[in-house]
């Protein structure tokens, strides 16, 4: 009787078909990996790794903690744009005077610096004047908001819905003075705009 060859010591029970090719393991038995001994990087303990985990890594470590603890120490830096603080890997303190904790920081940075496009905060689509509020509650992906919905908002105190919608009483989009200017709702815009349109096409 031969033992099978991962360690467990039972035997392998002979069969017909073992002449054909080599039994040397139990059937789900696989052989033990060779591992090599090791030394933690970060607290010295001895570990066991397998040769390409060693080959792979330059540094090992027995626990998340002590990798945790090996890791470079980033400086803690300050928001040239919010003033806030947070952490940076030294290798980018090198190569860079000005650092920014988010995107968003660095975009408002370049605007100020560089404006390129910039037309000082206001912008223009479909007709209507939005200024660029990107703290707003209700600002869009590029950080504008529409002036009429400012305006409203400021003389009634308080954000507008999205259920609010601003309608310009003489239709002129850029008129946007208080005088000019009423909260509807979204059903009410619709049917206001589709009562003059039919009046537009029965005067044609």
């Amino acid at each position: 009787m031969k033992l099978c060859q991962c360690g467990c010591g039972k035997q392998i029970i002979p069969k017909s078909w073992h002449k054909y090719y080599r039994h040397d393991f139990l059937l789900g038995h696989k052989p033990k990996r060779k591992l090599e001994k090791l030394n933690c990087n970060s607290c010295g303990i001895v570990i066991f790794k397998s040769p390409y985990v060693k080959q792979k890594y330059i540094k090992h470590y027995c626990s998340t903690k002590c990798a945790s603890l090996g890791l470079v120490k980033r400086a803690i830096v300050k928001c040239n744009y919010c003033g806030k603080t947070f952490k940076r890997k030294p290798c980018y303190l090198k190569h860079s005077k000005n650092h920014y904790c988010s995107p968003k920081c660095s975009q408002d940075k370049m605007r100020q610096t560089h404006p390129g496009n910039w037309n000082g905060g206001i912008s223009h689509s479909q007709g209507y004047i939005y200024i660029y509020t990107p703290h707003h509650p209700n600002v869009s992906t590029r950080g504008y908001v529409a002036e009429h919905r400012l305006v409203m908002e400021k003389h009634i105190g308080r954000f507008l819905s999205t259920k609010e919608l601003v309608h310009h009483l003489n239709n002129i989009k850029t008129d946007n003075r208080i005088e000019n200017l009423a909260i509807i709702s979204r059903s009410e815009h619709i049917n206001h705009h589709r009562a003059s349109l039919y009046a537009n096409r029965k005067t044609h």
